[in-house]
């Protein structure tokens, strides 16, 4: 009799079988609740937050400087007669459109809207009106409609 050499079918279930598990622990790493997509969605908002949070901080300090320059050549000038429109504008510098007030020295949360339609919103915002030191609380992102 001739001897025959090959895989046994014994062999190839338990293959598909590894194979399948494999498979199921793959997917569940990319597609699953803490899972790669999950992760990289979560960073990309994270990203656009922290952008949008740079963007108020450097329209706060702009508007600072802007303030001082006035007040030099005019000490009766205060923030607050100046900081809500010389904010809105600087932030329309930076791509962002301010949609809520703003005042000196009151804390308040301010939103924040950019040319593809996303939000951001800051918790307690505050500038203080004897000395101009901002503070922004959490950020939050909402997605264009």
């Amino acid at each position: 009799m001739k001897k025959q050499s090959g895989i046994t079918l014994v062999a190839l279930v338990i293959t598909i079988i590894v194979l399948l598990i494999l498979a199921g622990v793959s997917i569940s790493l990319v597609i699953g609740n803490n899972g790669v997509l999950t992760q990289a969605t979560a960073a990309v908002e994270d990203n656009k937050i922290a952008d949008a949070r740079e963007a108020l901080s450097m329209a706060l300090a702009a508007t600072e400087t802007i303030y001082y320059g006035q007040w030099t050549a005019n000490t009766s000038t205060t923030r607050a007669s100046m900081y809500p429109t010389k904010l809105a504008e600087q932030l329309t510098n930076l791509g962002y459109t301010l949609t809520t007030t703003f005042a000196v020295g009151t804390e308040a949360d301010l939103t924040l809207k950019n040319a593809a339609g996303e939000t951001f919103t800051f918790e307690d915002v505050l500038v203080a009106a004897n000395t101009g030191k901002a503070t922004i609380g959490e950020g939050s992102y909402t997605k264009a409609p």
